[in-house]
């Protein structure tokens, strides 16, 4: 019975996991968002299960190791900060799937330059879909 659960709710998470990068960087409503991450992560299966596998593995290494320390604020002050810089490098991970997928779906249009930009400048909203545009 839970297989019949854990696999669809592992696929919907794989064709959704990048609504946020398209709701930020193409200024998508979200059910516009919802298409287009599904469109994105067609064909990409084995990169985003490479990175859920490994995203999964550090963070269970995290948990195990600062598991073993005996005193409880200690442990979950560097279980929080651990998990929390974690986090960003995860991020980085999935924009960089991101980066890929829109690499193969969108090589034509898509201005890394553009992207770059707007991420220094710290107004990435919109900018990528200018640029692919």
């Amino acid at each position: 019975g839970t297989v019949l659960l854990v696999v669809p709710g592992v696929y919907a998470a794989w064709r959704h996991s990048l609504v946020l990068h398209c709701v930020v960087l193409e200024n998508m409503r979200p059910f516009a968002a919802l298409h287009r991450s599904r469109a994105l992560t067609a064909g990409s299966g084995y990169d985003f299960f490479t990175i859920a596998v490994v995203v999964g593995a550090v963070e269970a290494m995290i948990s195990a190791a600062f598991g073993l320390i005996d005193v409880p604020v200690v442990r979950t002050v560097l279980l929080v900060g651990a998990g929390q810089l974690w986090w960003l490098y995860a991020n980085v991970l999935f924009t960089l799937f991101y980066v890929r997928c829109r690499q193969r779906t969108d090589a034509d249009r898509f201005d890394y330059r553009a992207l770059a930009r707007a991420l220094r400048a710290g107004t990435s909203h919109g900018a990528v879909a200018t640029a692919a545009a």
